[in-house]
């Protein structure tokens, strides 16, 4: 049975295994590594792992599995995948699954922690309308840069902002600001054939979802949208992203889980570094989690 595990490759691009997926195998700035364990019972069961080289964590693209030999076969699969990623060099190794996947329990034991969970929406392009005047999103420049990181640094808990980054450059995203030029928001984009992706940093001061509709009408107007659907991702360390979402009458998918299997040193390492900069701590975890011993300490303590 087919599990994606990168909801954003999964709603842009499509099923990871096709043509397109394949293709990008070829691409110098992308390390791509599809892992297969046949030992006991048929069939097969497979895994991709993928990186851009510019991107400190890689991300498990899928896994193809059986459900009856979950237990045997991924646990396999994760221990290959984490010394290909140690190979590359990445800080951590990331993956999402619905709240409720089978898959789950056996990513725990895998030492994989829950960093927070995830809701994603679909816009309603029948609800926005060019008449959102008192929200203009503009392009971003370097010179946002700066405040940019400002308002990052105030939402996503330091210890992840190792795993979390300000941008993926993918796409020139969009700013948001109030009245008076604070910087209220901003938006980072990543788009496939399939759709766009919009990952959301905003301030709880932005409690109007007109400016979450605005959104739409700033990509409709500078992007060819083509029919595809735009899908924004509120996370949990958000939480008035997704009322203001459901406020704006977007379609809600099912509730993920956001996964991160730390590459021991260098995640606790980069961790040590963003607290000596002076960044303020926010609802900071035990260091002693991010060590591989306590890790599989922790693992049996958890049920299932």
């Amino acid at each position: 049975m087919l599990q994606p595990l990168n909801q954003l490759r999964l709603l842009t691009r499509g099923n990871p295994l096709g043509l397109r997926d394949l293709l990008a195998r070829i691409r110098p700035d992308l390390d791509i590594s599809t892992l297969v364990v046949e030992g006991g019972a048929p069939p097969p069961a497979f895994a991709q792992l993928r990186r851009y080289r510019t991107d400190s964590t890689a991300y498990i693209n899928f896994a193809l599995v059986s459900p009856m030999q979950i237990a045997q076969k991924m646990p396999v699969l994760l221990d290959q995948m984490a010394k290909i990623a140690g190979s590359w060099q990445a800080l951590a190794i990331l993956a999402d699954l619905p709240a409720d996947s089978e898959l789950l329990p056996c990513m725990r034991r895998g030492n994989f922690l829950v960093w927070a969970e995830q809701i994603v929406f679909q816009f309603k392009a029948e609800e926005a309308k060019d008449n959102n005047k008192q929200w203009q999103w503009r392009f971003w420049h370097s010179e946002d840069l700066l405040c940019m990181q400002t308002l990052y640094r105030r939402l996503v808990p330091v210890q992840h902002q190792a795993i979390e980054p300000l941008t993926r450059k993918r796409m020139q995203g969009l700013l948001l600001h109030d009245p008076s030029g604070q910087l209220l928001a901003y938006a980072d984009l990543d788009q496939g054939q399939k759709g766009i992706w919009v990952q959301l940093f905003a301030l709880p001061e932005l409690r109007d979802p007109q400016a979450l509709l605005a959104i739409y009408e700033a990509l409709n107007k500078n992007y060819e949208l083509l029919g595809r659907p735009v899908y924004l991702a509120c996370r949990s360390y958000q939480p008035w992203l997704a009322d203001l979402a459901r406020q704006a009458g977007f379609v809600e998918l099912p509730e993920q889980v956001l996964l991160v299997r730390y590459l021991v040193r260098h995640a606790r390492d980069e961790m040590y570094e963003t607290i000596k900069e002076g960044v303020p701590v926010q609802a900071r975890i035990g260091v002693a989690q991010l060590s591989h011993e306590s890790a599989k300490k922790k693992s049996k303590k958890m049920p299932g």
